[in-house]
């Protein structure tokens, strides 16, 4: 009997049947197509849902009534039908739990089960499954349990199983099937897209008196007069035809000559961070203005 079939490589399967040529037979509890193509078995096989299933198969190592508790996995026979028995049907999609094929030459009497729960502590009372077992591993006096290894395996063998779990790919196909539906529920919820003109136009002096109203908010007047004085040089260099990139005493020397104010009274508004209160802030911001008219008519 050979259980943890999914410890078999292709070539491990093949070495495990060559030396089970003297047996009366060989018992595999699930084995999956790696196995059976490995060991040349002509079967196929497909997972099934198969639950308190009766055997139906009279002559067979087990009783035509016997009940098996659950399979997951169905085999069908390729080839010589005849000789083959098949038990415990898969009714959806054909074949059954357990397949027993004759032996042949080099090549003992071979019974497959889609159940390797069937001798676990759990399931072993449930419906006929402590006979069934008895029956396929009690016909003779000696009994080889064999449980594969990852010893028996060399690097060379290469194998055509999944390294993802079970329930990776159900759980991939689910989530992108969410994803899906949510963009479609959120698609109708949102309709299609539509162009519209802008509600309404937001003139520059509402954004200049909306600053200001947050800068007497917070009370920062050294920032606010440097907002002002930043404006008025960028406006005075192009008045006077400056470069943008020229010095704060070279526009206030270009203006003191315009307007006829002195150099360091003209430096000094442009670049003093005097202001302790709003009164004064306001004098040095009419002054700015002043400055900018003073030099705009000349």
């Amino acid at each position: 009997m050979i259980t943890g079939t999914t410890g078999l490589s292709g070539r491990t399967a093949r070495a495990a049947l060559a030396h089970s040529a003297s047996a009366a037979s060989v018992v595999l509890l699930d084995p999956d197509p790696e196995v059976t193509k490995g060991m040349g078995l002509p079967v196929d096989s497909h997972l099934a849902e198969l639950t308190d299933v009766r055997a139906g198969c009279p002559g067979a190592e087990v009783g035509q009534q016997f009940r098996l508790a659950q399979a997951d996995r169905a085999y069908v026979p390729t080839t010589n039908h005849s000789a083959a028995t098949t038990c415990f049907p898969d009714k959806s999609d054909g074949g059954g739990a357990m397949v027993s094929l004759p032996a042949t030459a080099g090549r003992p009497r071979v019974t497959l089960l889609g159940d390797d729960s069937l001798i676990s502590n759990g399931a072993i009372l449930e419906s006929d499954n402590a006979a069934i077992a008895l029956h396929l591993f009690g016909q003779t006096d000696h009994l080889v349990w064999y449980v594969p290894s990852l010893a028996d395996i060399s690097g060379a063998d290469s194998t055509s199983r999944s390294i993802a779990p079970s329930w990776f790919r159900p759980g991939l196909e689910l989530a992108i099937s969410a994803v899906v539906l949510l963009c479609l529920w959120r698609g109708r919820r949102l309709g299609r897209l539509v162009t519209e003109p802008l509600p309404v136009i937001v003139r520059a002096v509402e954004t200049t008196e909306s600053r200001g109203r947050m800068y007497r908010k917070s009370r920062d007047r050294t920032r606010a007069l440097a907002v002002l004085q930043l404006a008025t040089r960028r406006r005075l260099t192009s008045y006077l035809g400056l470069s943008a990139s020229s010095a704060v005493s070279s526009v206030a020397a270009a203006a003191a000559a315009v307007s006829g104010r002195s150099y360091h009274d003209v430096l000094d508004l442009l670049s003093s961070s005097a202001a302790h209160d709003d009164s004064s802030l306001l004098e040095l911001a009419n002054t700015l203005v002043a400055l900018e008219k003073e030099v705009l008519r000349r």
